[in-house]
């Protein structure tokens, strides 16, 4: 394996730590102040890095005061920073405003070559700004930690395991004792019941039958008095197309008794009609009430208990009244 895979294989524990630089924001207040985010939310983060006073002296020297020229990371710039500082890395996050934000890190050793780089996609750049609040709560950070850990700069550390508690000594178990024997309860005695018959109230179905009768009677009769009525009335209706008849005409004196004859026919089919419907309703009423009057075959009668003995047990069938 080449050395330099080897080292990029390896955690990193010192780092020279270049000030987060700003690519692309025209608004130089912006930049500055995404700057300023991006450092402090890294400083935050424990990251082991060598003092801010070495990494400013050197790049005091350096004619741009940064490793980045023309927006464009100077590897040659990061190697002689590790080198100089004698961290053995260098660590140079940038920023690249927009939606989505994208932050990149890069890793370079004291030969100038770049052995990690990691992008973060950011939904925005407020993400900085909302992530250097609070200094002391690390889920406002998560992008610096993400983005160190990726770089293998910090452990990924997870958390701690607890400890199982110690396990009580175990106590003497009580000696087992007898349970008391309960007392078998009394047996239950079934008290007897008697079933008292009751009296049918025979006035229930009484008026019933008499009703029925009569109502089917007056019905009938009524039937019988719309057909003679009907046919009264057809007679009458007859006898006054008797004066047309074999092509006569009634004379003045004969048109007062067609009017009549006309009226009598008109007058019985109303009233056929009429004691029809009546008629229908009275007979219908009595069959009904005639019906009813007459008790169900199978239904039990209330106050009576029967008793059924089978091969697999007794049984009692009562109706309350």
């Amino acid at each position: 394996m080449h050395p330099r895979d080897a080292a990029a294989q390896d955690d990193i524990s010192l780092v020279a730590v270049h000030p987060c630089v700003v690519i692309g924001e025209k608004d130089k207040k912006k930049a500055q102040h995404y700057e300023a985010a991006c450092s402090a939310a890294l400083a935050r983060t424990g990251v082991k890095h060598v003092p801010d006073e070495q990494v400013s002296a050197f790049l005091e020297k350096e004619p741009k005061k940064s490793c980045v020229i023309a927006n464009k990371e100077s590897l040659d710039c990061l190697g002689r920073l590790a080198a100089n500082t004698q961290s053995g890395h260098s660590l140079l996050v940038t920023v690249k405003p927009g939606v989505p934000t994208f932050v990149s890190g890069h890793v370079v050793d004291t030969q100038g070559q770049e052995l990690r780089k990691m992008t973060l996609r950011l939904s925005d750049p407020e993400q900085l700004l909302k992530e250097d609040e609070g200094a002391e709560d690390i889920r406002n950070r998560p992008f610096a930690l993400r983005l160190l850990r990726q770089l293998r700069i910090l452990p990924r550390s997870s958390p701690p395991r607890a400890e199982p508690p110690p396990t009580p000594p175990a106590a003497e178990a009580p000696a087992p004792t007898t349970p008391p024997v309960a007392a078998a309860p009394p047996p239950v005695v079934a008290e007897e019941m008697v079933l008292v018959p009751s009296v049918r109230d025979a006035s229930s179905r009484g008026w019933k039958k008499p009703v029925a009768y009569t109502a089917a009677g007056v019905g009938v009769a009524a039937l019988g008095l719309a057909g003679f009525l009907v046919l009264d009335g057809d007679k009458a209706m007859r006898d006054s197309n008797a004066y047309y008849a074999d092509g006569r005409y009634p004379t003045s004196n004969d048109v007062s008794q067609i009017v009549a004859l006309r009226e009598k026919a008109a007058s019985r089919r109303v009233l056929s009609g009429v004691s029809a419907a009546v008629g229908a309703a009275l007979a219908g009423a009595g069959v009904y009430l005639w019906l009813q009057d007459r008790p169900a075959a199978a239904a039990p009668t209330p106050g009576v208990a029967s008793l059924s003995v089978g091969p697999g047990g007794v049984s009692i069938l009562g109706v309350l009244p």
